[in-house]
């Protein structure tokens, strides 16, 4: 309802009640709690994806080089498990002359430098390190912002050779999870493994690609599944979900629970 006032002989004047006032602000504001939350999950839900694609495309580009300059990737020096000396021999040889960085972290224990990766669950992410045997990891930021970790795993002579390559969009700053701001991916260098594909010698690759077929298997997997219930590697095959399946994106929950073929997971949705 309108008032109306015709006093002093001035045209009519029209205003809402104050009723009318607070049900229109109350409409608003419970639009606001409904539109909100979901406009905010859906720009996290792009900067995932962007983020994972922009570091994939810059990285994927620096091994190409390294590759022209020293061969397939399966003839490179990779060195001890976790070893630093090693890690930092690695990218100043492979990957620092093919990139522009803003920072290289070397022994810094600052924290942008030595901040932890956790996986799906909020468990660190250590690579099994012990007192006894310490295993750590080279780290650098990219001109954008982009912080890349990089793991040696395996030793030099065995099938077992591989650099874990992850890439942080965000940086030190939260949640630092797998799978999550954190994307996975690997420089394969035990190509005698059928199960990997013999192109990987020549590009970066996505974690288990040749192993995993389905992509039930990169969520359900009790060990690196892109779940909150798998083990202590809960979220390294995420990465790989959203390339092989998703053109590089975030998954909506529904594909998500479609794809592991069991409504149950619904609650294991990591976005």
């Amino acid at each position: 309802m309108f008032l109306t006032s015709q006093k002093y002989g001035h045209k009519s004047l029209k205003a809402f009640t104050l009723a009318e006032v607070l049900i229109t602000l109350a409409i608003i504001g419970v639009v606001a709690a409904i539109t909100i939350p979901t406009t905010i999950k859906n720009h996290w839900h792009t900067e995932i994806s962007t983020g994972a694609k922009t570091s994939f495309s810059i990285m994927s580009n620096v091994i190409r080089k390294a590759v022209y300059d020293h061969g397939p990737t399966d003839t490179w020096d990779i060195g001890i498990t976790g070893n630093i000396d090693n890690a930092e021999d690695f990218i100043e040889k492979y990957i620092l002359p093919y990139v522009k960085i803003a920072k290289n972290c070397k022994r810094s224990k600052t924290q942008d430098c030595y901040y932890k990766i956790y996986n799906l669950k909020g468990e660190v992410f250590d690579w099994n390190s012990t007192d006894d045997y310490p295993k750590e990891f080279a780290r650098f930021y990219l001109a954008n912002g982009t912080a890349i970790t990089f793991f040696l795993g395996g030793h030099i002579g065995t099938k077992t050779r591989e650099v874990q390559l992850f890439t942080d969009f965000n940086g030190w700053r939260g949640p630092n999870k797998m799978g999550i701001d954190v994307q996975t991916y690997f420089i394969n260098l035990h190509l005698e493994d059928e199960d990997y594909d013999p192109k990987n010698r020549f590009r970066l690759s996505l974690p288990y690609e040749g192993e995993s077929k389905k992509a039930k298997s990169l969520i359900t997997n009790q060990y690196r599944g892109c779940s909150k219930s798998a083990g202590i590697y809960a979220g390294m095959w995420c990465t790989s979900l959203m390339y092989l399946y998703n053109n590089g994106r975030v998954p909506s929950k529904e594909q998500y629970v479609k794809w592991a073929e069991n409504k149950d997971y619904a609650k294991n949705y990591p976005w």
